[in-house]
Order: structure tokens, then C-alpha cells, then sequence
């Protein structure tokens, strides 16, 4: 899960955090006392999609809803229906939103698709 306040990544057994401020990569043990750590805004996302560096700002993309399309050699594939860009750099400027408002009405035409289990990057014959 992705969460936002300084950066932050989970792992199934251990939260891994970026400071905005001072670039400091940290590890946490979920196990922790909850009260102590600062309140975060949460982000449920299905995939992280990529990572988009503009000029000013870098943006982690996250697919936040996706529906089920088909299944190839029983694996399932998804088409994006929704993404949502989140901001892992402060520096932003007036070209950047605009890239980022571009991105974001290519991602609304739903033409992107992807899969847990299967190369979509393959031919056919190479992933059986």
C-alpha cells in the first residue's frame, strides 16, 4: 500500500519510508505502537504502474481500479480504468500540471492492460 506524508512503500514485513525533506530512506517494523508514528494519508491502489520524472516533480503512477478482461493460458488480464498520480518530489510548476492533466486524459481512454501472471510484452508463443 502506498501512503502519502513523506513517502512511504509497505512490504509485507516492513514499512520503507522516504523523507521529503532530508532524502532519508528508513525502515519500519509494522509491529510498532500505531499512536506513535504521524497520521498519513492512505491510497488503496491494485498496481504501481511506473514512475513519471518531469522537470520539475516526479510522480509515482498508481492503477487505483481495474477491471477484469480476459484470460489467456489461465491467467487473468485487467484493463486500467483508473489511475492516480501521486507526487514524490515538491518541486512542481505550472508545466508539469499540465503534463501531468495530458497523461491523465490518455490513461481515460481505459486503453492500457495488464497482468499479474502474464508477459503482455511476449508474443503468444513465447509465453506458452
Amino acid at each position: 500500500m502506498f501512503q502519502c506524508n513523506f513517502c512511504l512503500l509497505f512490504s509485507p514485513s516492513y514499512i520503507y519510508s522516504r523523507d521529503r525533506t532530508s532524502e532519508k530512506i528508513s525502515r519500519h517494523d509494522p509491529r510498532e505502537d500505531v499512536a506513535k508514528q504521524p497520521k498519513r494519508k492512505t491510497i488503496k491502489f491494485i498496481s504501481l504502474y511506473g514512475i513519471v520524472e518531469l522537470e520539475g516533480s516526479s510522480y509515482v503512477v498508481l492503477i487505483t481500479k481495474a477491471n477484469f478482461e480476459a484470460s489467456i493460458l489461465f491467467k487473468n488480464l485487467f484493463r486500467v480504468e483508473e489511475v492516480q498520480f501521486v507526487k514524490i518530489k515538491n518541486n512542481s510548476s505550472n508545466e508539469d500540471k499540465t503534463y501531468v492533466n495530458m497523461l491523465q486524459r490518455i490513461f481515460d481512454t481505459k486503453t492500457f492492460y495488464f497482468s499479474f501472471e502474464y508477459d503482455l510484452t511476449r508474443n503468444f508463443q513465447k509465453n506458452t
